[in-house]
């Protein structure tokens, strides 16, 4: 193993511990609820290399996978994919991304870094078996006029929510929190209908993100974003 290699297995492992730990910190006042897909199975525990795929990347979402995986004898997305030789060191991808320290605006990115890392595997290895896992984990129900108002400010909505308005919403729904399996994507299929690799990245990148959309609809209704900035627009008139 080069210098090099052994640096970077060693910033693996130390950011790995770091995750557990904060893992641990997190799971002490959240207790998340597990909700299994259409077929009533909870992820995919036969083996087959799995990458997990969230709508959008929340540290405080992936530890609360991580963990729920962990007491489901899953694969865990913190850990590198199970029979994939040299791949990554983690097993997940996320569709939207915010950039920045202070001011966090969305990647203005096309695709998945890791969607595409993974597809391109998939292609060059014809044994490869690779299964994406859609998870949606929501903080908070859809509120109701009962509802405290710390709730219904930091309950689940359409926005991708910065760190700080992600550890209050965790802070004031720690027993309304939920992860949501749906049924795997498997990618061989995909590459035996032919498509490219690039193309196929497209095909499915539109798939979750019709997906995503549906499930978050069911569970909190519909984005009403483009209403709110028309009626602020002819309010402000």
């Amino acid at each position: 193993m080069s210098k090099q290699e052994s640096q970077s297995t060693l910033v693996t492992r130390l950011k790995l511990h770091w995750n557990l730990i904060l893992r641990a910190i997190l799971l002490s006042w959240t207790k998340p609820r597990v909700q299994s897909d259409a077929d009533g199975n909870i992820g995919v525990n036969d083996g087959r290399p799995v990458c997990y795929v969230l709508e959008s990347y929340a540290l405080s979402s992936l530890l609360i996978l991580d963990k729920v995986c962990e007491q489901h004898d899953l694969a865990r997305p913190l850990l590198p994919i199970r029979g994939v030789p040299n791949g990554p060191a983690r097993a997940y991808a996320a569709l939207k991304r915010l950039r920045g320290i202070f001011f966090r605006r969305p990647d203005p990115r096309r695709h998945s870094a890791m969607l595409r890392l993974v597809t391109e595997k998939t292609w060059d290895d014809p044994g490869l078996d690779m299964q994406l896992v859609p998870v949606t984990i929501l903080v908070g129900q859809r509120p109701s006029k009962d509802s405290g108002l710390p709730r219904i400010i930091f309950t689940e909505n359409w926005e991708i929510a910065g760190r700080f308005k992600r550890f209050l919403s965790l802070l004031f729904n720690r027993r309304k929190t939920f992860v949501q399996f749906s049924r795997p994507i498997p990618l061989r299929e995909l590459a035996a209908e032919g498509l490219e690799a690039p193309v196929a990245l497209r095909k499915v990148s539109r798939i979750l993100r019709v997906h995503f959309k549906r499930v978050r609809t069911a569970a909190i209704g519909p984005d009403l974003s483009h209403r709110r900035t028309i009626v602020d627009r002819v309010i402000n008139a």
